[in-house]
């Protein structure tokens, strides 16, 4: 005991120290019950981002690395509509994650200056996802070929684009920058839905066909 330190005065730090203790431990039960969560209902989306925030203010590096660690193989936040603090929280553990996910569906839940932040997130982050959707995200820069080495299988950008037509789907200078990037990919079977065409069917584009 600090020889400054009163006998109430000890008792007092022990005991926050213990509280603080039993917190901890609860967050991090709490983190492996959503590690394999397949139900995403709307209580469960905002019991998980609230769970972030919480892991968030203990300022607690090795709960923050298990956040990361067990971060949901299945993921949907469908219009959960993320505030600017919660997707920046988000998006700091999305980057560090380093499994390989399953499935990530992130329609429509950033605010529009926050969606560069979820790109950068995605194309940071040591693992892959196999799926994701990122669809009604409206993206103002194209990703570089980084962000999309990070999705095995497939990547919705649908209703990521906004012009005066408010088409919502990729025009032809989008289109291009696209493939540009994806033509950078190797070994890759990525296949990218960036909206439709003029008579409504999808369009896809994907990285060169590989020469066996």
């Amino acid at each position: 005991m600090a020889s400054n330190m009163s006998v109430g005065d000890w008792l007092r730090y022990s005991d926050i120290a213990e509280k603080r203790r039993i917190w901890i431990e609860a967050l991090k039960s709490q983190l492996v019950q959503f590690e394999k969560l397949t139900n995403w209902s709307e209580d469960n989306k905002r019991r998980y981002i609230s769970l972030l925030c919480e892991l968030n203010e203990s300022s607690d590096m090795a709960i923050f690395n298990m956040a990361s660690l067990r971060f949901p193989r299945e993921l949907d936040l469908l219009d959960l509509n993320l505030s600017s603090s919660e997707a920046a929280i988000f998006c700091n553990i999305l980057s560090k994650q380093q499994n390989e996910l399953e499935k990530l569906y992130l329609i429509g839940c950033f605010p529009p200056g926050d969606v560069e932040r979820l790109i950068s997130a995605i194309s940071d982050m040591p693992g892959k996802v196999k799926v994701l959707n990122i669809g009604g995200n409206i993206i103002k820069d194209i990703p570089g070929p980084e962000f999309f080495a990070k999705i095995r299988q497939s990547l919705d950008m649908a209703y990521c684009f906004e012009d005066d037509s408010h088409s919502f789907s990729a025009n032809s200078s989008e289109r291009q920058k696209i493939q540009l990037a994806l033509d950078q990919l190797h070994d890759s079977r990525l296949r990218v839905l960036v909206g439709c065409d003029d008579k409504g069917n999808d369009v896809i584009l994907t990285p060169p066909v590989l020469l066996s």
